[in-house]
């Protein structure tokens, strides 16, 4: 049996809530500006950190600092390449994503 982690460490944000502001207003506000303003966030919170620091984790068996990042560019270059091929394309394939 494994033992459950603290609630804090399994969510550092706290859990998702879906809000009612999830409508194309608030998409525009807050959901396409916090895209825009993400990768000069990323750059400001670790260009300071040493390689060491990179390797951080936040808490036991989770990724580094550096892993996460990673992890970021990857994803949103995912979400781009789908949305770009879902844009242009006359019947776009839907393929799942894990």
């Amino acid at each position: 049996m494994t033992e459950e982690k603290p609630h804090c460490l399994r969510f550092p944000i706290g859990e998702f809530l879906f809000s009612e502001e999830s409508n194309v207003k608030g998409i525009e506000d807050r959901w396409i500006s916090t895209s825009e303003e993400f990768p000069a966030e990323i750059i400001h919170l670790t260009s300071g950190l040493s390689s060491e620091e990179k390797g951080w984790k936040y808490r036991p068996d989770g990724w580094s600092i550096k892993q996460v990042v990673h992890h970021c560019a990857d994803s949103h270059m995912n979400a781009f390449i789908r949305i770009k091929k879902a844009l242009t394309e006359i019947e776009p394939t839907i393929s799942g994503y894990q």
